[in-house]
């Protein structure tokens, strides 16, 4: 059997799915994994698909997938109610898993509200031998609170001048319509009629107490339930490169599934035919999962439903170890939004991150390495053998990082757009560097900030940890002296003679005609390495037709905003013209 996932649609509307096949021996028996929403999902989506894997080595079929209107599925209208929706994707999950697998026994795997609509949903059935709820809620309010509580905390918060619109909740990019917050707040685990099982696995989160209403609900409706602790949620939960899996938590997993679903060994099975290709005609645009160079790369093509797109494509790349979707969900809406305008979209996981195999020599990429420029070259061949001959590369962060250096060594890259780009250097050991300077904002935010009498009030009473932000204004002015220097030099001697390499680099692409759209926040601190290596505003390319700045006001870091990520939309499709 296959040991990657098949990545799939099924269902009306249709979702994307990813089949684990089992290893022998195979037992007549499947999981449906059901995910959590946002921000948390973004953190676990590959850690999920460790435990579908384990899983599989027990022998079940296993099936991942995206609800109706998220991650890679079918889009909806955000301002309309969700929640049937999603408790409908679960559903699907399972019909097409009884239909198509033919398997005695069904259970369903969801962690934290995702484990909340599989209990939900399964209450509703008689077919779901057993339930694993992994870190879930008792009910929709007790979600709500902890996004209200998200929406308030350092760089994920929203920015008091309510850019939600319709939105009644912003929390990390996660945008919820007063119908969707409303539906969500009306589940309620504890007035289920039935129980969800036979048998229920209730983990509750190791990091706050332990709330035993729910197994006492579950208990009094006949369900078996076996209340163990989510160990290692905290470290899992938390920015995609830095969260650790909780490998002795999936082993209990496995271990109670093992247990909760009698063995019941069968032939292998064949793999029933798997649709890799969404087709919304009515929307302009249509998908493809494709696989990529010879690591067998996951990606998917968006493509104009009515045309070629003719010989401009363009590609987005990971934002550090965050999977293929973005942030948000931004790279899914700009490359459908292109692939309506006439534009072939590819966006891919570099090896070992999201849904491509795991790079042997270490468990997660860097955050900032050259070695994924050869993946971005396969990725543009992949195009290639599409009739594509000119490429954007669209990156966030550390996308940008790899943007840019894949542009140096490819001539066929004809645009960059480059996102709150952090760091155009990286030498080993700069990863804790990064870690930290990332808590800072840029020296144009501080200088604004000290204008303002309640930033020296915060000062006096030590909310602000001026030691940190005053050691790196020195360093970036120091920083800037020296730049200052080099650029005298070179403007003295010509061009030639430029020592910054990352300025050099940026000459080379305006000398070679590719057209380079810089998009930063106005307080990210990005800016100051922007300062460092090009001089305020890009200074150093001024006058070259070929760079293109745009600055957001208010923007956070990573665009949560939805106000943010449609400028950031209208930026791009105007840049994509230029190409």
């Amino acid at each position: 059997m296959n040991e990657q996932p098949q990545a799939f649609y099924f269902g009306k509307p249709p979702l994307a799915g990813w089949l684990h096949t089992p290893q022998a021996p195979h037992r007549s028996a499947a999981i449906v994994l059901c995910p959590s929403f946002g921000y948390e999902e973004l953190c676990t989506h590959r850690h999920l698909r460790s435990l579908a894997s384990m899983l599989a080595a027990l022998g079940f079929w296993v099936l991942r997938f995206d609800y109706l209107g998220t991650g890679d599925s079918a889009p909806t209208d955000l301002a309309s109610e969700q929640v049937s929706g999603w408790l409908a994707s679960v559903n699907a999950a399972v019909t097409w898993v009884r239909e198509q697998l033919h398997v005695d026994e069904i259970a369903l795997a969801g962690f934290r509200f995702g484990g909340t609509l599989a209990a939900a949903t399964a209450a509703h059935r008689n077919d779901i031998a057993a339930v694993a709820m992994l870190g879930a809620f008792a009910n929709g309010r007790g979600f709500l609170r902890e996004l209200k509580a998200l929406s308030q905390l350092g760089a994920n918060a929203t920015p008091a001048r309510s850019r939600s619109g319709a939105m009644a909740l912003e929390a990390a990019g996660f945008s919820l319509s007063t119908p969707t917050h409303d539906a969500i707040s009306e589940v309620d685990l504890n007035l289920l009629r039935a129980a969800p099982a036979p048998k229920v696995l209730l983990m509750q989160r190791d990091d706050v107490p332990t709330d035993l209403r729910l197994g006492q609900k579950l208990n009094q409706l006949g369900a078996e339930v076996t209340s163990q602790p989510f160990k290692g949620y905290a470290d899992l939960v938390r920015d995609t490169h830095f969260a650790k899996e909780p490998t002795e938590t999936f082993q209990r997993i496995g271990e109670w599934l093992n247990g909760a679903i009698p063995r019941k060994n069968s032939p292998p099975a064949a793999l029933p035919a798997l649709n890799s290709r969404l087709k919304p005609e009515r929307l302009g645009w249509t998908e493809e999962f494709v696989s990529i160079g010879d690591k067998k790369l996951f990606g998917i093509v968006s493509a104009p439903a009515n045309s070629t797109g003719g010989d401009g494509a363009v590609i987005f790349l990971n934002t550090g170890a965050n999977h293929h979707i973005g942030n948000h969900g931004l790279s899914v809406s700009l490359a459908r939004t292109l692939a309506r305008d006439g534009l072939t979209c590819l966006r891919f996981d570099v090896s070992g991150t999201g849904d491509s195999p795991a790079r042997p020599e270490q468990d997660t990429p860097g955050l900032y390495s050259k070695d994924a420029c050869h993946e971005v070259r396969q990725a543009i061949d992949a195009l290639v053998e599409r009739g594509k001959t000119r490429f954007m590369l669209v990156g966030l962060c550390s996308g940008a990082y790899l943007a840019f250096h894949s542009a140096l060594l490819d001539s066929r890259v004809a645009g960059l757009a480059l996102i709150n780009a952090q760091r155009f250097t990286w030498s080993e050991g700069d990863s804790l560097e990064i870690a930290t300077r990332q808590a800072f904002k840029s020296s144009r935010f501080y200088w604004q900030a000290l204008r303002d009498a309640s930033t020296w009030r915060r000062l006096a009473s030590g909310e602000i940890n001026a030691r940190g932000i005053a050691g790196t204004i020195l360093e970036r002015t120091a920083a800037k002296v020296k730049r200052r220097g080099r650029e005298a030099l070179a403007d003295v001697l010509g061009p030639a003679w430029e020592k910054n390499e990352v300025a050099r680099g940026f000459l080379s692409l305006c000398d070679r005609g590719t057209q380079t759209l810089l998009v930063y926040s106005d307080s990210d601190g990005g800016l100051d390495e922007l300062e460092k290596h090009l001089g305020p505003g890009a200074a150093r390319l001024r006058g070259r037709r070929q760079l293109h700045m745009s600055i957001l006001d208010g923007a956070d870091h990573t665009l949560s905003a939805a106000v943010d990520r449609q400028q950031v939309e209208e930026l791009l499709r105007e840049h994509a013209q230029r190409m």
